[in-house]
């Protein structure tokens, strides 16, 4: 989960919030009031007169920190199909990446391929890949912990059947018939569990291969 702080620099007719509440659908995103708390500053730029005049003069709005910030430049527009200019080459400091979306005042954010496009690239910002090193290590410590959690009861069990074939081993003659017939349900049962946990030990490999296999895509 990111923690965020939202800059607002200009009259954004409360788009900024459902571009927030699109990214918070797709990653969890934590608001915190303090800017030095924040992982990532997201600043909104309401474009208002000319695009690179309004990004230089906001630019200058964000304090450097050395943290990243995702500038989200809006575009006010009727036009659902407008074609927004690349804004990323009016900015050149570091660790600023920039998005653009379409907006009115009267319909707020729009449902478009373009608005959609910015809430990806602000999702995987905040929620970066995994390294694939650190992806593979994490992946082998759960399956390792899976086996741990497994063996106990498997070599109880066979600590069982083993006490169980002693028994009728040491067994007399005369009894060992009817201690075979008394434990073979016992036996069965035994096997029965061993299977049973054999087969949740690889449903659950299986499982944790899916999981760190969509993680990691």
């Amino acid at each position: 989960m990111a923690n965020a702080f939202i800059l607002l620099l200009g009259n954004t007719a409360n788009a900024h919030r459902e571009f927030i509440r699109l990214v918070a659908q797709k990653v969890s995103v934590n608001e915190v009031p303090n800017i030095q708390k924040c992982d990532i500053i997201l600043a909104f730029c309401p474009i208002v007169s000319r695009v690179g005049t309004d990004i230089e003069a906001a630019l200058t709005r964000i304090p450097d920190i050395g943290k990243p910030v995702i500038l989200a430049v809006l575009h006010h527009t009727f036009d659902r199909d407008y074609v927004v200019p690349n804004t990323s080459r009016f900015v050149q400091r570091p660790n600023v990446t920039t998005v653009d979306c379409i907006f009115s005042e009267d319909e707020g954010l729009f449902a478009c391929p373009r608005n959609d496009a910015a809430v990806d690239t602000v999702k995987d910002t905040f929620q970066p890949q995994q390294p694939a090193g650190r992806a593979q290590s994490d992946f082998t410590a759960a399956v390792d912990f899976v086996l741990q959690c497994v063996m106990l009861p498997l070599t109880l069990i066979f600590v069982c059947l083993d006490l169980l074939c002693d028994l009728l081993s040491d067994a007399p003659p005369r009894h060992r018939s009817a201690l075979r017939d008394r434990f073979s349900n016992t036996y069965v049962l035994l096997l029965a569990v061993v299977s049973a946990w054999v087969v949740v030990v690889i449903i659950l490999i299986i499982m944790l291969t899916m999981l760190f296999t969509t993680d990691s895509a």
